[in-house]
């Protein structure tokens, strides 16, 4: 006799906005550990990972959580000897996850002790992994630090590292246990973090919504000039499309073949690879965009005026990186060699997301390469 067994789970993890997460009168920090506690009779340990460039930017950060932790609930036991790690590309492999989860069994954690990471995405998702293969799962709250991780994938239900000289890999799909965004980070960040990872930003309005693209558009000087209204304007829409997606889509887990959020990522990721990871990955998602849509204009699927309008936003905020050299040794071969390991990794046909208006899009199954070379030759006149 055969079962047919229909498991149903449910996620529930806050997003909260804020600003000084760490200082004594902001109670989030408080509310969100205290929402996670499960035995009225047993006190949970805690225990923080930073990213270490943090701690050279804000010199004061350290006093500040080591303050919030001591006055936290009884019920948390706060181990106060942070866990340090830099959050790069090239630490996202298995050897920090590895490293990470033995140090998570030193201090004795248990499913019911509870992480706080603060960094950015490349630290959220090393700790992120480590989290869910620890104990098949412990409780993690995330701090993103950049405009990049606030935006998009710090909100988002993936965790990976990069492994045989492919991008994530290895990972999983397990949501946090809470997200805290927290503006007063962003205004310390290099102009080169700052502007790059606006093309995520980009990416959700160009295929998503059009009032957002046009906001963003009509922001450039604001932008320009890191009026704090405006980007944490921008960082909550982003963050919340990028969520009702999530939400909505019946895919949080991204089962089917089709995966809007990646529009411009097919060949950004292997740009991130081919250049050692010198070009990051808001400016490699630029440069996929760019590329995208200037393809889908000579398909007939995007007019030249929206393209036109797509490529001046993004020069004006200066997200594409002034040296595109590395163009000129992108071959055909390599453009189907991205594909592949794209098709690859959604595991079915090859599904790619292109802009069909601004704020609209469509899905194709076909890039005619030959084509797809002349925006090579394009972005590199630009």
């Amino acid at each position: 006799m055969n079962y047919n067994v229909d498991l149903s789970l449910s996620f529930n993890y806050p997003l909260v906005f804020t600003k000084n997460v760490f200082s004594a009168s902001n109670a989030t920090l408080d509310d969100v550990v205290n929402s996670l506690l499960v035995d009225d009779k047993t006190p949970q340990k805690l225990i923080v990972v930073i990213d270490k460039k943090l701690l050279l930017h804000f010199p004061e950060l350290r006093n500040n959580i080591d303050n919030k932790l001591s006055t936290l609930s009884q019920k948390i036991v706060p181990i106060m000897e942070f866990i340090q790690l830099v959050g790069s590309e090239k630490n996202k492999n298995l050897d920090t996850v590895l490293s990470l989860v033995a140090t998570f069994n030193d201090y004795a954690l248990s499913r019911h002790s509870i992480v706080v990471v603060i960094g950015g995405g490349a630290l959220l998702d090393i700790v992120g992994f480590a989290c869910s293969i620890f104990h098949r799962g412990i409780r993690l709250v995330r701090v993103p630090t950049t405009l990049l991780s606030q935006a998009d994938s710090g909100v988002g239900v993936k965790n990976g590292i990069n492994h045989l000289n492919k991008k994530n890999l290895l990972g999983c799909f397990m949501p946090p246990s809470s997200i805290i965004n927290d503006f007063s980070f962003i205004h310390k960040l290099p102009d080169r973090e700052f502007f790059s990872a606006l093309s995520e930003c980009l990416k959700v309005s160009l295929i998503k919504d059009k009032a957002f693209f046009n906001d963003i558009e009509s922001s450039v000087n604001l932008l320009n000039n890191r009026d704090s209204n405006t980007y944490e304007r921008i960082i909550k829409h982003s963050a919340m499309i990028h969520l009702n997606h999530i939400v909505s889509s019946n895919d949080p887990f991204e089962q089917t073949n089709s995966r809007p959020l990646d529009f411009g990522h097919w060949l950004a990721h292997y740009i991130e690879s081919k250049t050692n990871y010198l070009i990051n990955h808001g400016e490699a998602v630029a440069i996929g965009i760019i590329l995208d849509s200037y393809y889908s204009t000579n398909i007939n699927l995007l007019t030249i005026d929206d393209f036109d309008r797509i490529k001046t936003t993004f020069l004006n905020l200066d997200i594409i990186p002034q040296n595109t050299s590395f163009i000129n040794d992108i071959t055909i071969d390599d453009l189907s060699s991205a594909l592949s390991e794209f098709a690859e990794h959604i595991g079915g046909e090859l599904t790619i997301t292109l802009p069909s208006s601004i704020g609209e899009s469509i899905d194709v199954n076909y890039i005619d390469l030959e084509q797809y070379m002349k925006g090579l030759d394009y972005l590199n006149a630009l």
